[in-house]
């Protein structure tokens, strides 16, 4: 992940990064069928017409998507594919949307750190790598992530990797 740059307004928080670019953006094979599979999807006459994905606020939401991918311009799926944070193609799954606040404020970003470092926590307190956490006790901190990290690897016997290849896509450092 790359630091993030985000003027005067970027606060940071420890084990939160942002991604510089996407590894992703020349993969041909890929962005053909993505078309494809969207282009059958909206032509396909199962679903109501009234449906939130074909009409209302979130299809307007995400028209230049729609517009995008029906496109006859390759050029122009290559820089949404590339750069879905320039779109709201990950509007509601992600936090990488145009539509939300950029840059993100601390509350909402230490929000994803915690959110995420729970998840990870989760994990290995499942597979016994950390004491199951109780009100009696201390807890972790996401600063001893990285450890957490060493402990899971060891357990599953590889390297655990969290990448975050779209630009401006915000996650665990």
């Amino acid at each position: 992940m790359g630091a993030a740059d985000g003027g005067d307004a970027e606060v940071a928080v420890d084990g939160f990064g942002v991604s510089a670019g996407s590894p992703f953006a020349g993969a041909a094979d890929l962005k053909e069928r993505i078309v494809s599979a969207y282009r059958k999807a909206v032509e396909t006459p199962l679903g109501s017409p009234e449906s939130m994905w074909l009409a209302g606020a979130l299809f307007e939401l995400k028209r230049d998507v729609h517009e995008r991918l029906t496109s006859n311009d390759p050029d122009a799926v290559r820089r949404l594919l590339a750069d879905p944070g320039s779109s709201d193609l990950l509007y509601g799954f992600e936090d990488n949307a145009k539509s939300l606040p950029r840059p993100l404020d601390r509350t909402a970003r230490l929000s994803l750190v915690l959110g995420g470092w729970d998840q990870l926590l989760l994990l290995a307190e499942a597979i016994g790598v950390a004491r199951i956490r109780t009100v009696d006790a201390s807890r972790d901190t996401p600063s001893e992530g990285e450890a957490l990290l060493e402990r899971l690897d060891a357990a599953f016997g590889f390297r655990l990797e969290f990448p975050n290849p779209y630009p401006g896509e915000a996650g665990l450092d």
